[in-house]
């Protein structure tokens, strides 16, 4: 097995939700919030998620990452 090269221990301690990115986007929270991170590259498909997102009446999306989409995905949301 290759090792993944990023130091992971930080994100395995979180023991459950904190809020700060929905107090952050300014969303309570019972709001339904989907998210995704990583790279914004195609094989990603995230402007599906984008599109999917969309159709679903009061759902939010956050998008985490940086990447040759993400003028695009912009874009898409805007």
């Amino acid at each position: 097995m290759l090792p993944l090269g990023l130091e992971l221990v930080a994100f395995a301690a979180v023991t459950g939700p904190t809020g700060r990115l929905r107090q952050r986007l300014g969303l309570a929270h019972d709001v339904p919030l989907v998210g995704a991170v990583g790279r914004l590259v195609p094989i990603k498909d995230l402007g599906t998620l984008v599109q999917a997102v969309a159709r679903l009446d009061g759902v939010h999306l956050a998008l985490i990452g940086d990447g040759e989409q993400r003028a695009e995905l912009e874009a898409l949301v805007a």
